[in-house]
């Protein structure tokens, strides 16, 4: 773990588990791993939706993993030692930025498709 990267509570306040939840949740490997998970969930949506022809569109998979993606990439950054703090800032204002809209769209997406499954499902990409 980097320099400054300890867990808030020393370890002998905390039980094991939440020492080792502690220390994965500040692990930039960890959210790395979320941010691959995020890009596989997008393919095999994106690939499902290609090959059955049912499921949600190409727009409204990457508009909803957009938005969780950039908040993921957003902790990410605030969350690195390493990077100066007016960069740091802007990444991050950036970040939610871009999950703030991503965000809308998946909700105006959704808002235009209520009350209407079979019309959420089938429009094209």
């Amino acid at each position: 773990m980097a320099p400054g990267r300890e867990p808030v509570l020393p370890p002998e306040q905390c039980s094991p588990v939440t020492n080792f939840l502690l220390r994965l949740l500040v692990s930039n490997t960890f959210l790395d791993l979320i941010v691959l998970g995020v890009i596989a969930e997008g393919v095999a949506l994106i690939a499902y939706r290609r090959i059955t022809g049912r499921g949600l569109s190409t727009r409204a998979v990457l508009a909803n993993l957009f938005s969780g993606g950039s908040l993921v990439v957003a902790l990410r950054v605030s969350l690195e030692t390493s990077v100066l703090a007016e960069e740091a800032t802007a990444a991050v204002a950036i970040c939610l930025s871009v999950a703030l809209v991503a965000h809308i769209a998946d909700l105006v997406y959704r808002w235009d498709h209520a009350g209407d499954p079979d019309r959420a499902q089938s429009t094209q990409p």
